[in-house]
């Protein structure tokens, strides 16, 4: 391995990344990457250095002046009150129907969640009031297979104290950051259980999952942070490749049993291995991409999802445009604040 240049130790000095650093005791670069971070900048390197190195991100007209993501807002209220549920649904006062009216008023309002109001799927939801019919019809759903199960943690958060590595070499550090929704015992698994909310159900809802990197993500990263929950006399009883999935469909159902899936996926030691390779080969991608940039190197595009970043076209389309550097500067000004960079631990 090439030791890290002179010009990418001194960007990383003054940039002070969450997820990227120069460690003078080790003389090394230390590099945290989670599927967030992997998945855009696969998706995109040009992206991935406007949002996630540069900070930009589109102004809005709410009161912080940045641009709100429903998506993102919405997947934060609803895995704040599944946390909360998981945490007291065996107490012996806890009221399912208070806590789904009360409680989630009381959040989405803290949210401020109505900004969102023009969204297309704030409308299919229903807002506030479709917000609360989903977390009824869910713990109504859920309860009876919720006993089964014996919670060992919630919303576990690993990354930044290097708990899962995915490379250790004499130059540089790659580890795995992350957030698991829950920690479960079913009785035969040890696993970590999350959730994932689609438009709509079709076909198989839960074979896209398969080969998604997230879920196979927490697997690996599953069996190297267990032993901080439990004893080994306890891991060595179970077993521990494999992670439940809870999907939600956001489309209103009057049928809660077409609205939640919990679906099984099994990783084989074979696939675990491989998936470690991936994210290597992609950490290295990436290491070489930001020398690049220290250099004041251009990033590489994927022309391909300029009209299509999720479905919609991509925030920084104008500012790849522009015809020249000043062009592209004043584009960012004037659309865009720079916010604090993306780090797991904190979401």
């Amino acid at each position: 391995m090439n030791k890290p240049s002179v010009e990418l130790v001194e960007f990383l000095t003054r940039a002070k990344l969450p997820w990227m650093y120069y460690d003078e005791a080790k003389g090394k670069i230390i590099m945290i990457v989670d599927n967030h971070l992997m998945s855009t900048y696969r998706a995109c390197p040009q992206h991935f250095i406007h949002a996630h190195v540069e900070g930009w991100r589109m102004k809005g007209i709410n009161v912080s002046g940045v641009s709100r993501n429903w998506f993102l807002e919405f997947g934060i209220i609803l895995h704040k009150m599944l946390e909360e549920y998981y945490l007291s649904f065996r107490e012996p006062n806890f009221d399912a129907i208070k806590f789904c009216t009360e409680r989630a008023c009381a959040a989405w309002h803290e949210q401020e969640m109505d900004v969102l109001a023009d969204h297309k799927e704030y409308q299919k939801i229903g807002g506030l009031h479709g917000f609360v019919g989903l977390l009824v019809q869910y713990t109504t759903l859920m309860s009876a297979q919720n006993e089964k199960l014996r919670v060992l943690g919630t919303e576990i958060a690993f990354g930044r104290n290097l708990e899962v590595p995915i490379s250790l070499g004499e130059d540089r550090e790659y580890y795995l950051a992350g957030r698991m929704d829950l920690i479960v015992d079913d009785g035969y698994f040890i696993c970590p259980m999350d959730h994932k909310t689609m438009g709509t159900f079709r076909g198989e809802p839960g074979l896209k999952f398969e080969t998604e990197e997230g879920p196979t993500g927490y697997i690996y990263a599953l069996k190297t942070v267990l032993p901080q929950f439990i004893s080994e006399e306890q891991i060595l009883k179970r077993d521990c490749t494999k992670i439940l999935m809870n999907l939600i469909c956001k489309e209103p159902k009057a049928n809660a049993n077409e609205r939640f899936l919990r679906i099984a996926i099994r990783k084989t030691v074979y696939q675990l291995e491989q998936y470690q390779k991936r994210m290597y080969l992609t950490c290295e991608s990436l290491y070489r991409d930001m020398e690049s940039y220290a250099l004041g190197l251009p990033p590489q595009r994927n022309t391909q999802v300029c009209q299509n970043w999720m479905h919609l076209q991509c925030p920084y389309f104008n500012v790849c445009r522009q015809g020249s550097a000043d062009g592209v500067q004043a584009t960012l000004n004037n659309a865009f604040v720079q916010v604090k960079i993306w780090n797991t631990e904190e979401i």
